[in-house]
């Protein structure tokens, strides 16, 4: 055999193996030329919004430790844009001043590069106000009310009554505080104005030295007499002003003491002021807090101490935290129940989420949604049930509860982040079950998102991921209507490249390699973008031209992309990505030449791409083009030593696990027990240093069919079901199922009892609805054959049957069959006939090999001869 048909031969069997990677999910090669930066951004995306999504709920409800977690989480992942950079550094920045950590506020604020805008001098505000400052009119001025949103409102008419306070204008200061009241949004932004509030007006002034004595001559003079009880209040409220806050509290603490047990209403205030002054991190403040909590009749006052407990906790399970979680247990499980029991609940649900405790987390928030079907935190509820989902992978169930808190939102940037996550959650579900019905949602909200042009998220990265979606789904004209449609300008050339590279690796797929190939072509015709998209066109349509056949054409569509890249493009486009496409164009020469049969020129060709190029991707790649032209042509040996040449000095090159899968196969191919071992451990080397790379899991499903080979069908059975019981999310480890039904079958003669077990395995695997349809086929044949090797025949010739009436008789669903399952489809009609003729069923053996001509099968030589053996009609 020439080297040209030997290498097309070995292409085409390493082609079926690379589709039927594909088929189950794997992505089978990165989008070259791409900053694969933006490959972790989109991974990342879901989470990062997931963390800004709770780190705002937890502003909102008082979780101001909490809070703070997620927001830094989410600052210390990948890079984000500068959009989405700066809600998530002013969310930090109110999640500091919520514990009154101003300092660190304040230093965030100076260290700030967004626009210092409403938003920004809101919140510089607030730190000076906790900082003891003085705001000035002029200090107010900087905030136009006009552009806050709606949440900050509140926090601009608070600012001006703390103003008016200091001012001494009581009736004014007053009518700002009722105004931010009013205009607050959550629970916690009001709970923080009331207790300010109360604080001001305890104070009886600015704080001085003067009033101080005053206060407390007056405190004296009426002791024993609830005025002297209030005198006190004023009091300590006045020291802990001062900076004296250690006889603050002991002066609250005296006045608990002394207070006699009808004035409840003093003494519940007295212990709300202590855990204020003492605050809620100490010992002392979390007594006064837990005992108005367990002992207080005033709801208003105990919701209060809540949130100023709540403000303490935070993502690390420290001592404040576990203190809060016993306390609210203790609350909870009162008998007599509780007046705040949906916050209580609530509290406990967030606490326990935030401690990866998830089905504590959920039960909590599902009690809220049972016994409050009213409650203002069902929303909240909600998005806790759909966080904790989604950490848990269960992508469909987060999608259910995204969806419903989706509904009952306003249009703006909140819902449209929200709307993100959905689809996102769509998007993961369709990766975990390789399900079309996922893709489809999933592309469905990620263009409704696209709609509402949210300021915060990429639109090319929405469009990226709707035509991604699209793919998923099976539905390729939709996909390439996408692309028609999407020339807008806020589509960058990165996105725009990555849909169209996904597109025409999909047309490639469904066999339609010259589709793509024009396509590209056409779009080069009229092709007005930027140079560093059309480089990346150039490149594509010599890479196409050669997987379409035409090799002779692909040097010279090489030649233009050099010359495009050296002449009109190398002033404008980034110097690395110009020295990676001419080396990727260097590799493409190399490969058209072994297509071309010139088999001495194009190894040249590899040999000098690495000295030229030496440790890019194209030179790395190459020794694995150069190991497979040598398998091809029978040359293993020397295959498998570039291969493992590769691994050895790039280790950290993305092909290295590759390279050893590819150095296995080699060694595998030459059949003998020692190469057998030797390709094992290859495979075991691969799984050592490459722990977490996809080939894992095939280098371990490989191992285990060695393994057979070696008859150690033990061993290999411990792999399978490893693969199966550890990877239960990969769409993949079906054939890890197949694969253990095939050894337990293969030992059915000896051990009777291993042929039911595979036969169970066989029956899941043909009847389960979100399997890829070939392998429901091959599993549809092993179980039928399974049968006739049993001699029982009328149950084989019923799955035979039932294999053609599923995936053959209608012709939409024949036309899904890939490669493998057509081949496997026609097996069984060959079988079928076989078993109909030796049942001296000529008609129906007749039928059925024409079938197989009808549906152009493989394997239409042998139904012709086997037809040719019947008399002729005439």
């Amino acid at each position: 055999m020439g080297i040209i048909n030997t290498l097309i031969l070995s292409g085409l069997l390493w082609l079926s193996f690379v589709v039927s990677l594909a088929a189950v999910g794997v992505e089978t090669e990165a989008v070259p030329f791409a900053d694969h930066r933006h490959d972790q951004e989109r991974t990342a995306l879901g989470d990062l919004l997931w963390k800004k999504e709770l780190g705002d709920r937890a502003v909102e409800l008082g979780f101001h430790g909490v809070a703070e977690g997620f927001y830094r989480e989410a600052l210390a992942g990948v890079e984000v844009e500068p959009a989405m950079q700066r809600p998530l550094e002013l969310g930090l920045v109110s999640s500091l001043l919520g514990r009154s950590r101003w300092e660190e506020a304040r230093a965030l604020l100076d260290q700030f590069e967004g626009p210092r805008d409403g938003p920004y001098w809101i919140r510089w505000l607030v730190a000076a106000y906790q900082a003891g400052d003085s705001l000035s009119g002029e200090d107010l001025a900087r905030v136009d009310l006009r552009t806050l949103p709606p949440a900050e409102r509140g926090w601009y008419h608070f600012l001006r009554g703390v103003h008016y306070h200091q001012a001494g204008q009581s009736s004014r200061s007053e009518e700002a505080f009722n105004r931010a009241e009013e205009a607050s949004v959550a629970a916690a932004q009001r709970s923080f104005f009331q207790l300010a509030q109360y604080q001001l007006r305890l104070s009886a002034g600015p704080a001085t030295d003067n009033l101080a004595v005053r206060l407390r001559n007056q405190m004296e003079e009426f002791a024993g007499r609830r005025i002297g009880h209030q005198f006190a209040l004023q009091y300590a409220v006045v020291l802990d002003q001062l900076g004296r806050g250690p006889e603050a509290i002991e002066i609250l603490q005296r006045q608990l003491r002394l207070l006699p047990p009808e004035e409840s209403d003093l003494r519940e205030q007295t212990l709300l002021l202590l855990g204020l002054v003492a605050g809620g991190g100490t010992s002392v403040g979390r007594d006064a807090f837990r005992q108005l909590l367990l002992t207080g009749r005033q709801m208003d006052l105990q919701e209060l101490a809540l949130r100023r407990l709540a403000a303490t906790a935070g993502p690390d399970q420290g001592a404040e935290t576990l203190a809060f979680r016993r306390l609210l247990d203790d609350l909870i499980d009162r008998e007599a129940g509780h007046p705040l029991m949906e916050n209580l609940l609530f509290f406990r649900a967030q606490l326990a989420l935030g401690a990866g405790q998830f089905d504590a987390a959920e039960d909590s928030a599902q009690e809220i949604l049972t016994r409050f079907p009213g409650s203002r935190l069902r929303t909240d509820a909600l998005a806790l049930l759909a966080s904790s989902s989604w950490q848990r992978q269960r992508y469909r169930t987060a999608a259910s509860y995204l969806s419903r808190i989706r509904q009952e939102m306003n249009p703006g940037e909140r819902r449209s982040e929200l709307g993100v996550l959905l689809a996102d959650s769509h998007f993961r579900a369709g990766l975990q079950a390789g399900s079309s019905e996922d893709f489809r949602n999933a592309a469905n909200v990620y263009g409704l998102v696209r709609g509402e042009r949210p300021a915060r998220i990429s639109a090319g990265r929405l469009f990226y991921q709707q035509v991604l979606s699209e793919l998923g789904a099976g539905q390729t004209e939709r996909a390439e209507a996408l692309l028609e449609l999407g020339t807008a300008s806020d589509i960058d050339p990165e996105n725009r490249w990555r849909a169209e590279w996904n597109f025409c690796l999909r047309l490639q797929e469904e066999g339609r390699t010259r589709e793509a190939f024009a396509r590209i072509a056409s779009i080069l015709a009229d092709f007005r973008g930027p140079p560093e998209l059309r480089l990346r066109y150039l490149w594509l349509a010599a890479r196409l031209s050669l997987d379409a056949g035409r090799p002779e054409e692909t040097q010279g569509r090489v030649a233009a992309l050099v010359a495009f890249a050296e002449g009109a493009a190398a002033g404008t486009i980034d110097p690395s990505l110009l020295r990676e496409v001419k080396s990727q164009g260097r590799l493409l020469e190399a490969k058209a030449d072994l297509a071309l049969g010139e088999e001495e020129r194009g190894i040249a060709r590899l040999e000098g791409l690495r000295e030229q190029h030496p440790g890019s991707r194209a030179a790395i790649f190459s020794y694995i083009v150069q190991a497979r032209a040598y398998a091809a042509a029978n040359r293993t040996v020397e295959a498998q030593r570039l291969l493992i040449s590769l691994a050895d000095n790039h280790p950290a090159s993305e092909f290295a696990p590759l390279a050893l899968f590819e150095a296995a196969l080699n060694a595998e191919r030459r059949g003998q027990e020692a190469f057998l071992t030797e390709a094992n451990h290859l495979l075991e080397r691969l799984v050592r240093e490459y722990p977490q790379d996809d080939y894992v899991f095939f280098a371990r499903l490989r191992q285990a069919d060695l393994l057979r080979k070696l008859n150690q069908f033990g061993a290999a059975e411990q792999i399978y079901e490893f693969l199966e019981n550890n990877y239960p999310d990969r769409p993949d480890r079906l054939l890890a199922q197949i694969s253990l039904a095939d050894s337990l079958m293969a030992q059915a003669t000896t051990e009777p009892a291993r042929f039911d077990a595979a036969v169970a395995r066989y029956e899941r695997l043909f009847d389960l609805p979100g399997a890829p349809l070939d392998l429901r086929v091959e599993a549809g044949f092993k179980l039928a054959n399974g049968w006739q090797s049993r001699g029982d025949f009328q149950r084989a010739q019923q799955v035979y049957l039932e294999i053609f009436q599923r995936f053959l008789a209608d012709p939409e669903a024949a036309r899904n069959l890939g490669v493998k399952g057509r081949t496997w489809a026609a097996r069984s009609l060959f079988e079928s006939a076989r078993l109909y003729e030796q049942q001296g069923a000529a008609d129906r053996a007749r039928e059925t090999y024409e079938r197989m001509l009808a549906l152009n099968l493989p394997g239409a030589g042998l139904a012709r001869a086997r037809l040719a053996r019947f008399p002729s009609d005439s």
